[in-house]
């Protein structure tokens, strides 16, 4: 029955058109049963109640696609948001590993500065030369007397002259591997 005994009928495309159309209904409705014409009043009652249940259902699927919109918006500002807070840490962190390298860098750099002067100052401050021993002074004197009082004899002077380069030679080189300790061992220090 609905359109049939309505072939003026609107376009009715949106709820607002359905509702404007129902008013007109009315009205038609209101009319009809004003000019005692209920046959037509009744086929408007009954298009109004097929349109407003026609209503209800283009309401809800307004709704729904209103929703579901919505709901697209909330996503794609939500995914926005999440790679717009992921550029800002990825570049936060390539700012902090850039600094973190210049520091790096830098910290290395002066390390490396600060080791060469120490080394050349313990190059400087330790003696190459070592004091002679004990032992090789005595055999000093002892040479220096004997020379003195020349109450020597060659043989005896050149043992004990090859004695005191023996024991000079056996002195200068501890004295020169105890250097090299000491030296490792303030280096060891210092980049501990």
């Amino acid at each position: 029955m609905s359109q049939d005994s309505f072939p003026n009928e609107p376009n009715l495309n949106t709820a607002n058109d359905i509702e404007q159309y129902i008013k007109t209904l009315l009205q038609f409705q209101d009319s009809c049963e004003k000019s005692a014409e209920y046959m037509q009043a009744d086929a408007a009652q009954k298009r109004i109640v097929e349109l407003r249940k026609l209503l209800v259902s283009r309401r809800r699927k307004e709704m729904q696609q209103a929703h579901y919109q919505q709901e697209q918006e909330i996503e794609r500002a939500h995914l926005d948001e999440f790679n717009q807070f992921n550029q800002f840490w990825d570049e936060k962190m390539q700012k902090f590993n850039d600094e973190a390298s210049a520091v790096e860098s830098d910290l290395l750099n002066r390390q490396q500065n600060e080791f060469n002067k120490v080394s050349e100052e313990l190059e400087r401050t330790i003696p190459i030369k070592p004091k002679e021993s004990s032992d090789v002074l005595n055999l000093k004197k002892r040479e220096e007397y004997l020379a003195k009082q020349k109450k020597y004899r060659f043989l005896q002077f050149f043992v004990m002259l090859k004695l005191r380069k023996s024991k000079n030679r056996e002195f200068k080189l501890k004295m020169l591997i105890m250097r090299n300790i000491k030296l490792k061992g303030l280096i060891k220090l210092i980049l501990n």
